[in-house]
């Protein structure tokens, strides 16, 4: 058995919200600085109203048959608050998809993690996200990577655990309203420590 620790990381000040992005670490505690990192680079390009911030508290569950088994606290941590003024549509964003060499049940272990919503300044005219938002994405993802050595973790639905890193990179989509459409049309598969932009 492994005990995983879920960190949410709750997002205000939308309509439609409150909205959380769920992680699971072996040790949420060790991965808080990288992970308040990563997320407030992405809040940046959110509105200026939307504020993020790592829950002080998160559930610690049996991977082998996803019941919770206990509580970690931490520290409370910082709010993330630098979006900008800027029109924007609430039920959309971007999703971060996390790919491993993991397989479980013949199927390989993704996650997913939505960051929503994103300014109308990041999309095409077409509703895709620009290239520079994706480019970017990809490049936060790839430096959040080698911080989870050790710690994140893939969860399958029957939340058995699967060693996430270091055999994970990312892509990135946008997403609306709980389905996604590919950013960038196209891809070639790329070693599995770097991020990729994929259909």
């Amino acid at each position: 058995m492994t005990t995983l620790q879920r960190q949410r990381v709750t997002w205000t000040g939308f309509p439609g919200g409150p909205g959380v992005s769920t992680f699971y670490f072996l040790d949420a505690l060790a991965m808080r600085d990288s992970l308040h990192t990563f997320c407030a680079i992405l809040q940046s390009n959110m509105p200026l109203s939307v504020k993020g911030q790592l829950d002080a508290t998160g559930d610690e569950i049996d991977s082998a048959t996803g019941a919770i088994t206990g509580v970690f606290a931490g520290p409370t941590s910082p709010v993330m608050d630098s979006g900008v003024a800027g029109s924007y549509a609430a039920p959309v964003g971007l999703q971060v998809q996390w790919l491993t060499l993991g397989i479980k049940n013949g199927r390989h272990v993704k996650g997913k993690t939505y960051f929503v919503p994103m300014l109308a300044g990041n999309y095409a005219t077409d509703g895709t996200l620009v290239p520079t938002i994706v480019t970017n994405t990809v490049a936060e993802a790839a430096d959040f990577v080698p911080a989870g050595a050790g710690h994140f973790q893939g969860v399958s639905r029957s939340a058995s655990a699967v060693r996430a890193w270091p055999d994970a990179w990312a892509r990135v989509h946008s997403s609306h309203a709980g389905s996604a459409r590919p950013a960038v049309a196209g891809s070639r598969r790329r070693p599995p420590t770097q991020p990729r932009v994929s259909s």
